[in-house]
């Protein structure tokens, strides 16, 4: 006799091996079609969608592969809880997609091209921001030391830290400063303060003559109940195809929008200068120290 467990386990194995070789050769998809110009944008991100979806799924199996192996009164459950956070997890692929069409409606349907690789920008050492003789940009200090503190989340539980160090990374032969970002979740007990790490980021930031602020990556620590879990988000420009980009122009237009795009492969966002250009870099007011 067939053993249904084995039986059930060969299915899903087909079924999931079926997905991942049948639909990225499917010709008919348009988001193969490498030659069309007028698509790119929107392109790009079904790619996106398509990779985002296939690592569900193959989180999935993984967890599944694990609840096989709980006792017999734990199976079911591991099971459920597993395919709730697929459809979890797949809705927020969905939402990336949203975003990402967005964007692309911003942008129109150009190629991205990196702004760190242009050769008629010259960008500026660090260093020489602010008494160097370079003045920084308005909205967003590169001058080693300056700290600033947000408050960010429902109720403004979530404290954000900013740092400015003297550390620079250099990346495409751009000298980029090393800015930490420190998001922590703030709980008061009674008296007492309690903060626990969220997140904590290594950001790239460079500089050009004129002032423009560019993003040349990042490296994300990730935190979950205070303890490291990965460094999703982390990207170099240069590194697997990854671009950098602007970030906040120096004398931001009405109605122009920009693209601090990070890598391509991590996410897409934007920022629509209207007005003041603070207030689309940040949600909550901030508090420079």
């Amino acid at each position: 006799m067939r053993n249904p467990t084995s039986h059930w386990l060969l299915s899903t194995m087909v079924a999931a091996g079926a997905a991942w070789l049948c639909l990225p050769a499917n010709a008919d998809d348009p988001a193969d079609r490498q030659d069309d110009t007028t698509r790119t944008c929107a392109l790009t991100a079904q790619r996106m969608l398509k990779a985002c979806l296939f690592d569900v799924g193959a989180d999935l199996q993984k967890t599944l592969g694990a609840c096989m192996n709980l006792p017999e009164g734990q199976r079911a459950a591991c099971a459920e809880e597993a395919r709730a956070t697929r459809a979890e997890e797949a809705e927020l692929c969905n939402e990336s997609l949203d975003a990402r069409q967005d964007v692309c409606e911003l942008l129109d349907e150009h190629r991205y091209r990196d702004p760190l690789a242009a050769q008629d920008t010259t960008f500026v050492d660090p260093d020489q921001i602010g008494a160097g003789g370079y003045a920084p940009n308005p909205y967003l200090s590169l001058v080693e030391g300056r700290t600033s503190v947000f408050r960010a989340g429902e109720d403004g539980a979530e404290l954000v830290v900013v740092t400015i160090t003297s550390e620079t990374r250099t990346i495409l032969d751009v000298e980029c400063r090393v800015a930490v970002d420190v998001s922590v979740e703030v709980s008061k007990d009674g008296s007492s303060v309690e903060y626990e790490p969220i997140e904590v980021t290594d950001d790239w930031y460079a500089q050009d003559s004129v002032g423009n602020v560019y993003y040349c990556g990042e490296l994300s620590r990730n935190y979950e109940d205070g303890v490291l879990r990965d460094l999703d988000g982390s990207f170099e420009a240069g590194r697997d195809y990854a671009k950098g980009g602007y970030l906040v122009k120096a004398t931001p237009e009405v109605q122009v929008t920009v693209d601090p795009n990070k890598a391509i492969t991590v996410g897409m966002t934007a920022a629509q200068v209207a007005g003041q250009v603070r207030a689309a870099l940040v949600a909550q007011p901030a508090t420079t120290i």
